[in-house]
């Protein structure tokens, strides 16, 4: 498995492939924050003596739009 995570600063000061505190920090607001969007589902969550393995999605929104009404 390769990871990439990185800020664009970081990237070029050579530091490819690094997952840095801050990245995880950055996941963590993500993740836990409120923002009034559609709810996370737990997909598959899978485990080995070494590692814990969890993936989630996150349906898009739908956003109806009403039709176009012309008058005549």
């Amino acid at each position: 498995m390769h990871v990439t995570c990185s800020s664009s600063g970081e990237t070029e000061k050579g530091l490819r492939g690094i997952v840095t505190e801050h990245d995880l920090q950055n996941l963590c607001k993500l993740v836990e924050e409120k923002d009034g969007g559609p709810a996370w589902i737990q997909m598959m969550d899978r485990s080995t003596p070494n590692m814990t393995y969890q993936a989630w999605r996150r349906d898009q929104e739908v956003l109806v739009t009403p039709p176009a009404c012309s008058v005549i």
